[in-house]
């Protein structure tokens, strides 16, 4: 009975010896076909074969010392070594290196994870940024866009008022506004020479020139030239010119001519003029100096060759002023 104990012992030690030789084979500890030739190493069974090598059965204690086989459940009731022959050691090997490597995974996964998070937000704020720089640039074009429009609005402004303004020059030149340059000393000192003056085309649209007015008018020898002098007699009147004093209408009294730059001296006396109807009679504030009514050919200026009243004196500065 103890014989054949001992050899089940054996027998189940062997397989358990191979089976571990297997295990070990499997996991990579043997790399080379030595492990054929060093199998020899181990016992083989024939060293135990001889039951003569172990103490006698004497030495060991009554078999009843032991427990009964009894005491055993039956060999049966342990798991076959069948149960064990097709265990899937490299099943074992794939979760040991799962376990192995799990916690190492989980980590690069994590770390993948944050690679991929990192990058979305990157992208997020280089897509963000892409975008403020395009809102950016068509803000910078509708600006530029606007800013163009308002320059070139502008522009149109300006050019409807500059020609606005040559039209209303163009048109106040030829029926509102005379402007002229006086070359002559002969309104001394009311007009100095080479004074510029504005006169008044509409001045006399509705009324008529009145006596001691100054006024523009187109000289009755040569209507090309246009003459500034004062009304002295208007249409009918009678003129009596004496001693360089005017009467007018056979008046005693002279007639009062404050704007005069001196005394005048008559050089031919007396002179009497009498005014035909719608014509004036004209002379100039510097009567010692002054080509007027008095020496011209034609006599008298007609009331359709008088341009304007002369209305103020606007250069040399010094010079500004109204006409008196």
């Amino acid at each position: 009975m103890i014989e054949k104990r001992l050899s089940m012992r054996l027998d189940e030690l062997d397989e358990l010896e191979d089976m571990r030789i297997m295990q070990n084979a499997r996991q990579g500890m043997y790399r080379t076909s030595g492990f054929d030739k060093n199998y020899d190493d181990y016992d083989s069974y024939d060293d135990y074969k001889d039951y003569d090598d172990y103490d006698s059965y004497d030495d060991y204690k009554d078999y009843d010392d032991y427990d009964s086989y009894d005491d055993y459940k039956d060999y049966d009731d342990y798991d076959s070594y069948d149960d064990y022959k097709d265990y899937d050691y490299k099943k074992y090997d794939d979760y040991n290196y799962n376990v192995r490597f799990a916690d190492k995974g989980e980590e690069i996964d994590f770390e993948f994870e944050n690679y991929m998070e990192k990058r979305q937000k990157l992208k997020a704020q280089m897509e963000e940024s892409t975008k403020e720089h395009r809102e950016g640039i068509a803000r910078k074009l509708i600006d530029a866009t606007e800013n163009v429009r308002l320059v070139k609005n502008e522009l149109l402004n300006w050019i409807i008022t500059i020609m606005l303004a040559i039209f209303v020059a163009v048109v106040a030149k030829n029926l509102i506004i005379i402007n002229a340059v006086v070359p002559t000393g002969s309104m001394e000192n009311t007009i100095m020479p080479g004074d510029n003056i504005i006169g008044n085309r509409m001045a006399y649209a509705f009324s008529e020139p009145k006596r001691g007015d100054i006024v523009i008018f187109r000289y009755p020898d040569d209507e090309s030239q246009k003459f500034i002098k004062r009304v002295i007699g208007l249409p009918g009147d009678k003129i009596y010119i004496n001693e360089g004093r005017i009467y007018i209408n056979d008046s005693l009294i002279p007639l009062e001519e404050p704007y005069l730059k001196e005394e005048w001296t008559q050089m031919a006396g007396p002179l009497e003029y009498e005014v035909p109807e719608g014509c004036y009679f004209m002379m100039g504030d510097n009567r010692n100096n002054s080509s007027d009514s008095r020496y011209w050919k034609h006599t008298y200026v007609k009331r359709s060759e008088i341009i304007g009243k002369g209305e103020c004196v606007y250069f040399p500065l010094k010079h500004f002023g109204k006409m008196k």
